[in-house]
């Protein structure tokens, strides 16, 4: 495989990327990307680029075309697709658009991360009369599997993160919803009464992660006064369901957000995607991470272009230039540099 394509020419929103544990390349998947100006876009299609090092792209590859089932319920949309590999097959997560309803979850699988991937049932998931929107999957130490999604702030004024139950297989939800938290909950969320953006609270694109002390953590995206804002909330018993505790301080406020955790293959360095400028062009970011005393911060900005488009305080820094080719600032974990450097000093 070729991979023609640089990081700092990938325009896209929600950029999720997984770091596949069976053919150790990283594969970022969405319903459109524009690639050096050039929109690439099909109705009722998702694709997928695919990296060795998460600098040097493929061509974009048709992984879910929904034309190929006619009589399937969802036809177009998909913000926000994410990519995961659970239980030994391959599962796209998203939203799609039934004739009842604006935005619903959907969920088809494949056996290979390039599909073709294929749908699980023809009816969507969640309550029929929702808009909902930024789905994604999660599987708990008993490998049950589950489904967290947002209920939007104009259906409700507040969004919620909810979440239900899913069969085993996958094929549709066996209770819920339940509301885990509010947009509102959050410290520097912007609340319904002083938002000059949406009108409402902002709850949406859920992400889980499981932090190296055992916490189970909810990476999501709200908005503050500085625009798009990603943060994040704890999980107090470590289970799904909570209750969740919000941390007070996001951690990007630049106007961007919509994020996917994982780790790189060579060094197991933890990373982050998502895309910045949610005013536009939305550009894909791609940050190498830390836990520092059991918060999640940010170490280095991969692709460059977040400078070039960040709002709130960082404005003043746009137009700053990088070197041709992205730098990394760890070629191994944090914890096998303090090993390192613990043997020097004895």
């Amino acid at each position: 495989m070729e991979y023609p394509i640089h990081a700092r020419s990938i325009l896209t929103s929600d950029p999720a990327i997984l770091a596949d544990p069976v053919t150790k390349k990283y594969y970022m998947t969405s319903s459109g990307f524009t690639i050096d100006g050039k929109p690439v876009r099909g109705f009722g299609k998702i694709f997928s680029l695919v990296s060795e090092d998460l600098v040097h792209w493929s061509e974009p590859q048709i992984i879910f075309d929904s034309t190929l089932y006619p009589d399937f319920w969802g036809k177009t949309g998909y913000p926000a697709v994410e990519m995961h590999y659970l239980l030994g097959k391959y599962y796209l997560a998203t939203t799609s658009t039934p004739q009842y309803s604006t935005l619903h979850p959907m969920i088809v699988c494949a056996d290979n991360p390039l599909g073709p991937f294929r749908p699980l049932s023809n009816e969507p998931y969640g309550p029929r009369d929702w808009d909902m929107l930024d789905c994604t999957l999660y599987v708990d130490e008993e490998n049950h599997p589950w489904l967290i999604y947002s209920h939007l702030w104009y259906e409700v004024s507040d969004g919620q993160m909810l979440l239900q139950s899913l069969s085993d297989d996958f094929s549709r939800t066996t209770h819920g919803p339940m509301i885990l938290f509010r947009g509102s909950d959050a410290a520097w969320s912007d609340d319904q009464i002083w938002s000059k953006t949406d009108g409402g609270g902002v709850a949406e694109a859920p992400f889980l992660y499981r932090s190296d002390e055992g916490e189970l953590w909810m990476l999501w995206t709200g908005r503050s006064r500085t625009g798009y804002c990603l943060g994040y909330a704890k999980s107090e018993t470590g289970k799904i369901w909570g209750p969740w505790k919000q941390m007070e301080r996001p951690i990007y406020a630049h106007d961007g957000g919509h994020c996917s955790l994982f780790r790189r293959f060579e060094d197991n360095q933890l990373m982050m995607s998502m895309h910045v400028c949610d005013q536009g062009p939305k550009m894909l970011t791609i940050f190498e991470m830390e836990e520092r005393n059991g918060e999640l911060h940010i170490v280095n900005e991969l692709t460059g272009n977040w400078l070039d488009t960040a709002g709130g305080n960082a404005k003043p820094y746009r137009g700053r230039k990088f070197s041709e080719e992205p730098a990394f600032t760890y070629p191994m974990t944090l914890s096998e540099l303090r090993a390192k450097k613990a043997k020097k000093e004895e």
